[in-house]
């Protein structure tokens, strides 16, 4: 009865085999994308570490191996700019190696993964600093909250397997590595026959086995150097463990050892985690919250493969009601084995985690990654869509014979870990060559009633992205209204006046839709994601919200009281880059739209009523100012037909007028500045802002920006011209972020950083130097900048903005929006064509018009660092002179 019709197709497309070397090379052809997956992963991990379990060799070889791509040691692949790409991962038996590229670039992708696997030429220095690097990771580690949960779970439920010890190892066995180890670890396990290389994407099978063949050919044939891993034994008795970790508030977890993936419980399983956990479907979440029990409620399906499968459910109880919590789960589990759940409420279980497993896979990198895993647990990479298959024919007595069997509450293959606060007292083909493709194929635009446009691509994915999207976000809040719209985002996802709150999540949740919204300075989305039949139900839902939201005032005092605690938890928290950006907007930004607080301040929230937020909406929500997205699979003449049925109902949505934010251009004279604010952070946080191109601009400037934020930053900002300086004088960055912002009369190009305090003025010189040095360089003809490195940079704009909008929920965005804001999609559908066009003279052209004019300077520093240094310090570092620093409180950060 279940949709089981609906599941993709992959594993027709699926082609496996056992090269003659010995690699195994599995490549999934998926025709509508210009992405390609490229992934090769060795048995290389703690579980085949021997009598070297502890040490972190696995993970120091795989960081030897990446560094060694950082550094250029790996040559003959600048002109891909993998190194930027290039991502690592290591789980208890593998260590993965992939890169996400365009259809361009396979061969030498290959190649670069094969010299990564093969790389041989290093020292001992190199051993010295992947140690170190370690160490730092492992520290870090003890900071992550989810980390520290995962990992005391796993020291608790096992007792002799090699995943109850860290991946990265042990930092007093840490040391104990020298190269002899490290090389003689690293030829016993990266040889052919360990290797596994997964291709999915827009490729033929044929051309990738002999790629592969040539790439891999290095490799040596050594035969399957097997090692044994001890086998788990059986848990006689429940087991309990306290510990401390870096969360706010005590965290219960209990977690039961379950079957392996292939087996068919674990199908009811992965049901039963939906069941428990996801507050659409689960009694024990309601419980927690009409009781006032607990808070967060998660229930996560372990199945990594090389080590046992695990269910944990974890929860923050609230005070003093941790054994009422506790209770509650004993009374569900009970109710599941005895009684099992409703026809409904398991319905709506497999249709969301059916969804969830489906969007899932939208992109490549994922698709292979499902790949490997299964590859790696049952060796069958294919077995995915059987897993599929046994969840959407999962019964109610499935339920309550699994249930009864693996989740008893108080069963002897249980475990209970208690994590408290620490410190606390408890404790390149042509188009026509390839084909039509997913980038090539434009979406539809069509008018439907009242000036309302829909935006729609059909493609066979499985699913529909269905979005109205509403020109007006921050910059439409009326004056003393800030936040008003992102507060109406919130209140609309609450439902319409014919089905609101919990009936309406239920009635989604039957159909597996989820309802979701977002909001911005421009534009306004109400989302859903689908199957292909309920197109017409979806669409249903959005236009009766726009057209007659509940905005119940219950609701809006619930979310209002929401908002001001999450302005007041971002003081303290949160995203650096955010709290950095949003100082960077209030800085340089001024009175310009832009700069006003998105979800308001306490003062403007107030004065917002029921009143104020239906007088918006009411003036939002017209024809002209709306597009309504469908992107995925649909029967397009239905869906336009139901739309326009839906639109001539009482109340009609009226045409209204179209909406543009007024804004205001840079003064004449904007002297930079230095802008010094405090937080309570250790580390110190730099960000460099530069006047951009805006909206108006952007299809004359937008493409030569983007090239050269691509040779500055690299690959999402994460080497590039900047990270090779910073790498030469040794900066110890943190984190770095470069971004294009574009707004009506102004744009914003920045470039920001954490590091130690101490550092900061070192690393504010750098990315001073590296913007400087280019535009000097463009300025003289083929001296610094060369065609590789060109080249190279729109490669990486042209791969970034495939990657980017592979996700067709992405893409219905991008587009939706340019349609709203720029009035056509002309400029994105064309982008790749515009990159490629970009030459040094409009290189030189757009840094002399937005960057060559010094930027302003915001600093975010401890506050003991932010004390008044002694004359002598002072003189040492001093600002420009044109460059009045200003030092001032932190910003209110935004959630």
């Amino acid at each position: 009865m279940l949709f089981v019709a609906l599941l993709p197709l992959a594993a027709q497309t699926v082609h496996r085999e056992v090269l003659d070397n010995g690699v195994t090379l599995i490549v999934d052809d998926r025709a509508l994308t210009h992405a390609v997956e490229l992934r090769a992963f060795v048995t290389a991990g703690p579980s085949f570490e021997g009598e070297l379990l502890g040490s972190g060799v696995s993970g120091v070889v795989m960081r030897i191996l990446t560094d060694a791509v950082r550094a250029g040691r790996i040559a003959g692949h600048a002109e891909l700019q993998a190194a930027d790409r290039l991502r690592a991962r290591l789980s208890a038996g593998a260590t993965s190696f992939s890169l996400t590229t365009s259809d361009r670039f396979v061969e030498p992708g290959l190649h670069l993964l094969a010299g990564v696997l093969s790389h041989r030429d290093y020292d001992a220095a190199a051993v010295v600093q992947a140690r170190e690097l370690t160490l730092q990771d492992l520290k870090a580690a003890g900071d992550n909250a989810v980390a520290v949960e995962r990992q005391a779970v796993l020291s608790t439920v096992l007792r002799e397997h090699p995943a109850r010890l860290p991946l990265l190892g042990l930092t007093e066995q840490l040391g104990t590595l020298d190269l002899d180890s490290v090389r003689r670890y690293h030829r016993s396990r990266y040889s052919a026959p360990n290797t596994t290389v997964v291709v999915v994407g827009n490729v033929d099978v044929e051309r990738v086995r002999a790629q592969v063949r040539s790439a891999f050919a290095a490799l040596p044939v050594s035969g399957w150097d097997y090692a044994d891993t001890a086998d788990e034994p059986p848990q006689f008795q429940d087991r309990h463990h306290v510990t401390a970790g870096p969360a706010l508030q005590e965290r219960h977890v209990y977690a039961w050892r379950v079957c392996s993936p292939e087996q068919r419980d674990h199908a009811v399983i992965a049901v039963i985690a939906h069941l428990l956990a996801d507050p659409r479907t689960s009694a024990l979440a309601r419980a927690f919250q009409d009781d006032q029990l607990a808070a967060d409620c998660a229930a996560v399906l372990d199945a990594e493969p090389d080590q046992p499968s695990i269910l944990r459910l974890s929860y923050n109880p609230f005070p003093e009601r941790g054994a009422a919590a506790w209770l509650a789960v004993q009374q569900v589990l009970d109710q599941l084995a005895s009684a099992g759940p409703g026809e409904d409420q398991l319905t709506a279980a497999k249709r969301l985690l059916l969804r969830e497993r489906i969007a899932a896979q939208s992109g490549v990198a994922a698709i292979a990654a499902d790949l490997e895993r299964w590859e790696r647990m049952v060796g069958v990479p294919t077995y995915g869509e059987q897993f599929l298959d046994a969840v959407a024919t999962v019964t109610v007595a499935d339920v309550q014979r699994v249930a009864g069997s693996w989740l008893h509450p108080n069963g002897r293959n249980r475990s209970k870990v208690v994590i408290r606060p620490l410190g606390s007292e408890s404790a390149s083909e042509s188009a026509e060559e390839r084909g039509l493709t997913l980038a090539d194929v434009p979406p539809q635009i069509e008018e439907v009633a009242s000036g309302l446009r829909v935006l729609y691509r059909r493609l066979p994915i499985g699913l529909a992205h269905v979005q109205i999207t509403i020109a007006g976000g921050a910059a439409s809040d009326r004056p003393g209204h800030a936040g008003e719209t992102a507060l109406l985002a919130r209140l609309l996802v609450e439902g319409a006046d014919d089905l609101t709150g919990d009936a309406l999540q239920q009635a989604l949740a039957v159909k597996g839709m989820t309802l979701s919204s977002r909001t911005d300075v421009h534009m306004t989305e109400l989302s859903l994601t689908c199957f292909p039949d309920d197109v017409g139900v979806g669409m249903a839902v959005l236009v009766s919200i726009v057209s007659r939201a509940a905005l119940p005032d219950e609701d809006i005092a619930r979310l209002k009281q929401a908002t001001l605690a999450e302005l007041a938890m971002a003081k303290h928290g949160g995203d650096w880059d955010a709290v950095v950006l949003r100082a960077t907007h209030q800085s340089v930004l001024g009175d310009h739209y832009a700069a006003a607080p998105l979800f308001g301040t306490r003062e403007t929230l107030a004065d917002i009523d029921r009143e104020a937020l239906l007088d918006h909406l009411q003036a939002s929500a017209v024809g002209k100012r709306m597009v309504m997205s469908l992107y995925g699979e649909f029967d397009a003449a239905y869906a336009l037909g139901e739309l326009r049925r839906l639109l001539s109902q009482d109340p009609v949505i009226p045409a209204g007028t179209a909406w543009q934010p007024e804004g205001l251009p840079w003064p004449d004279s904007a002297p930079p500045s230095v802008t010094t604010l405090t937080w309570d952070r250790q580390a110190s946080a730099v960000a460099l802002a530069w006047p951009g191109p805006p909206v108006e601009a952007l299809g004359e400037d937008g493409a030569a920006l983007d090239v050269v934020t691509a040779l500055l930053a690299g690959y999402q900002g994460s080497s590039g011209r900047i990270g090779r300086a910073l790498g030469e004088d040794q900066l110890p960055v943190q984190d770095l972020q470069v971004s294009v912002e574009s707004f009506q009369a102004r744009g914003l190009w920045s470039v920001r950083a954490l590091m130690p305090e101490s550092r900061r003025e070192a690393v504010t010189a750098a990315l001073r130097e590296a913007v400087a040095r280019l535009e000097q360089e463009l300025a003289v003809e083929g001296v610094a900048v060369s065609d590789a490195e060109l080249d190279a940079a729109k490669a990486s704009c042209v791969v970034g903005r495939v990657l980017a909008l592979e996700d067709q929920r992405a893409a219905l965005s991008v587009h939706a929006r340019a349609l709203l804001l720029r009035g056509g999609l002309e400029q994105d559908l064309a982008y790749e064509k515009r990159v490629l066009a970009v030459t040094r003279s409009d290189l030189l052209r757009v840094m002399r018009s937005y960057l060559s004019q010094a930027p302003a300077e915001i600093r975010l520093v401890n506050l003991a660092a932010a004390q008044p240094a002694p004359a002598s310090e002072s003189a040492a570092s001093p600002a420009p002179a044109d460059a009045p620093e200003q030092p001032v409180p932190a910003p209110e950060p935004q959630p």
